[in-house]
């Protein structure tokens, strides 16, 4: 009677424990308004927390959320920001409208650290949109040749070009 007594006690204490600490699984689509396709790499972020996920290459994600969780923010950069609540649903699919705010200009430094092109205690290059479709390069990245201090287009046969930065001493391989 006793190990009977005591194995129920162990097991309804096991299923408190699991109860308690319960999480959901939410998942759905991030599209973009326009042409109804997915987001690749839009962040999906339970709000408050530090709990999120980026979609996959087709706009999917796959999140588990606490169950105290009460809205999801889904964010792309070039698109507006959306908040969700939570609901007793498991799919959540959101579209995300063009955002037709333009970027400040940023220039991003050694380990992420971002400052304004004023700032800084050295040049930077800079090439404009113009720049690129004045030539009539059908590649974007054989356009850059000769444009920026430091940086080579080279090519390898049967494979794309490669940006190679020798001027600082990095090097860039081959994807």
């Amino acid at each position: 009677m006793k190990k009977l007594l005591l194995m129920s006690l162990f097991l309804s204490l096991t299923l408190i424990g699991s109860a308690w600490a319960q999480n959901r699984v939410i998942s759905g689509r991030v599209l973009d308004v326009a042409t109804n396709d997915g987001l690749p790499g839009a962040s999906v972020l339970v709000k408050g927390t530090s709990i999120g996920t980026a979609t996959n290459a087709e706009g999917s994600y796959t999140l588990s959320v606490p169950a105290d969780a009460t809205t999801l923010v889904f964010k792309q950069l070039g698109y507006g920001s959306q908040e969700r609540a939570i609901t007793t649903s498991n799919t959540i699919d959101v579209t995300l409208a063009v955002n037709t705010e333009e970027l400040n200009e940023v220039v991003v430094t050694a380990l992420g650290i971002s400052r304004e092109k004023r700032a800084l205690g050295y040049a930077v290059s800079e090439i404009k949109a113009d720049q690129l479709v004045q030539k009539s390069e059908p590649d974007a990245i054989r356009a850059l040749a000769g444009k920026v201090t430091g940086v080579n287009v080279t090519s390898a046969s049967s494979t794309p070009e490669a940006l190679r930065a020798s001027s600082f001493g990095q090097y860039f391989p081959d994807p």
